[in-house]
């Protein structure tokens, strides 16, 4: 069974460990701290593949959940011992209507056909990201570089409210396999959606190397790229649809790959960063159960999960 629920405190030490350090700033210049602010911005995909027509392996449905601009907030600690430095992150997403929900189904003898569609209104629910990371600063006159080894953490969440739907008719079933449909079109008749229709939910555990250059342009100006690579992703996925019938799925997924680069123009201790991350991940197990009272875990199905992500984010930062 995934560990969706077995979640720790990592968001209250990190805040305590960020008060702690800030006071210390104070008295001691080993220590930097860097509130931030900015937006979030690009799309997460939920994917559902299958093998039942012609014993091939074919997807079944895609969820575009679309964040067009979400604000954040957040904060960095770096502790410095000559050369070596540990660096503590935290950000937190504040919850709006951000965006839209695509849902697209492909239940026709021919896997590229397209036969459900549905449109909802996203809110982000929350979005917390926590990352820890420890390495060595190499100098040579005006350049730097900065190996580290490091982790990250995601718990996030949408719901997709209101909206409509748009099923196409149905055909007759081939033989041993589920029930097919026609080909969807924009004529398709839509049945409005009121209320909460389905929700998404993520946690995320992100093992990373990272490598950051920087450059002195002058004693104000510095330009610094940091490069973060995933070479392994542990995601669970709790994915709620509360229409008739209503089901709750369960995906654990292991494996995939991701990086995250970061471009900064720093001067004096103000800065800006732009910011690009993309991850995916295409192997794991699903479990089906239903909602409400009764509910457990009906599975595993024979459905296979995945999820890939691509935002871009711009901050602005100040350190102390």
């Amino acid at each position: 069974m995934i560990s969706i629920y077995n979640k720790k405190p990592y968001i209250l030490v990190a805040f305590l460990l960020l008060a702690t350090t800030l006071a210390m700033a104070k008295e001691n210049k080993a220590f930097t701290f860097t509130p931030t602010t900015g937006i979030i911005s690009g799309k997460v995909r939920e994917y559902v593949f299958s093998e039942y027509i012609n014993s091939e392996e074919r997807m079944l449905s895609r969820l575009d959940w679309q964040q067009y601009i979400v604000p954040f907030i957040g904060a960095t600690e770096t502790i410095k011992y000559h050369d070596s430095f540990f660096r503590l992150s935290i950000v937190s997403a504040i919850p709006i209507r951000c965006g839209r929900l695509k849902d697209f189904d492909f239940l026709n003898e021919t896997p590229t056909v397209l036969t459900h569609y549905s449109q909802h209104d996203l809110y982000l629910d929350k979005c917390f990201i926590f990352s820890a990371n420890v390495g060595y600063t190499f100098y040579a006159r005006t350049f730097i570089l900065a190996p580290s080894l490091g982790i990250k953490t995601k718990s996030q969440k949408w719901s997709a409210y209101n909206g409509y739907i748009q099923y196409a008719a149905e055909k007759e079933p081939i033989e041993g396999n589920p029930t097919i449909h026609e080909a969807w079109t924009e004529d398709v008749e839509k049945f409005e959606i009121s209320g909460n229709g389905i929700s998404y939910e993520q946690q995320c555990l992100l093992p990373f190397v990272s490598l950051m250059g920087g450059y002195e342009i002058s004693s104000d100006w510095s330009v610094f790229v940091d490069l973060k690579l995933f070479p392994y992703l542990i995601i669970d996925t709790l994915d709620s649809h509360y229409l008739t019938p209503s089901r709750q799925f369960f995906d654990s997924m292991k494996g995939g790959s991701g990086f995250e680069i970061n471009a900064k123009a720093l001067y004096n201790k103000s800065a800006i960063v732009i910011g690009y991350e993309y991850l995916s991940v295409f192997n794991g197990t699903s479990y089906v159960g239903s909602i409400g009272l009764g509910s457990g875990v009906v599975g595993p199905t024979t459905a296979k999960p995945g999820t890939d992500s691509s935002l871009v984010k711009i901050a602005f930062e100040y350190s102390y």
